[in-house]
């Protein structure tokens, strides 16, 4: 089964979903003393070195191995992310 590969654009978005993702994250968790990280792969309150690496990889394997409509899926998935970190601001 053939699998359309994802645009520039989407990857572009992907990227920058996934640094406003890190960004998003750290500052939240600085500024909630109660929150944590949801992310099994991730310790509880993660280090800014550690939310860098773990999306250095993990995000570099489904860019590279994922079809257009899977980053779409993750896309929609950052986004709902990231907006959930920026409301602990």
């Amino acid at each position: 089964d053939y699998n359309e590969p994802p645009t520039k654009a989407q990857l572009i978005t992907f990227w920058t979903l996934n640094a406003l993702d890190v960004y998003t994250t750290y500052e939240g968790l600085k500024r909630c003393s109660n929150c944590t990280e949801a992310n099994p792969l991730l310790p509880n309150r993660p280090e800014l070195k550690e939310l860098i690496l773990h999306k250095a990889i993990v995000s570099t394997f489904f860019a590279r191995n994922s079809s257009e409509n899977y980053i779409v899926a993750m896309n929609v998935s950052l986004t709902f992310a990231v907006i959930n970190n920026y409301s602990h601001f």
